[in-house]
């Protein structure tokens, strides 16, 4: 994951990324301790454990980062539409979401808008007459 972020030349992730080498170290240190107190020998297991938490812990950090920090308070409305929507199972339908959005009816309308022309979602409709139901889906 370190490599794309570098790719991307995306500084706020490899300020997260920087010190992942020293974390590995330490957590490495403390496998080794725990597989022998008294007389501790890093083996590439332990490296092997350690880099993979640390990669895990990381893109953890990033994913919360990206979902809960916004521009402004609009972005910060589509980011929980589509927390939403992601918690739905990827889907959902138009009066579940706006029932859980608690947002007026024209400020639904331009975040939906919104989203459907930046591509993060799409919708479907259902049914036909009465039964007709429109669907949100992540992209």
């Amino acid at each position: 994951m370190r490599n794309a972020h570098e790719a991307e030349q995306c500084n706020e992730a490899m300020a997260f990324w920087a010190r992942a080498f020293e974390k590995v170290c330490k957590l490495s240190m403390l496998y080794a301790v725990s597989q022998n107190p008294v007389k501790p020998i890093i083996s590439v297991d332990a490296v092997k454990w350690a880099s993979a938490f640390v990669e895990y812990v990381t893109d953890q950090m990033l994913f919360m980062v990206d979902n809960y920090s916004y521009e402004n308070v609009f972005d910060e409305k589509c980011r929980k539409a589509v927390r939403y929507i992601r918690e739905a199972g990827g889907r959902v339908a138009h009066g579940v979401l706006l029932k859980r959005m608690h947002e007026p009816k024209e400020v639904f309308k331009q975040i939906i808008e919104t989203m459907e022309e930046n591509g993060t979602i799409t919708h479907e409709i259902k049914g036909t007459g009465p039964s007709m139901t429109k669907f949100y889906i992540l992209r």
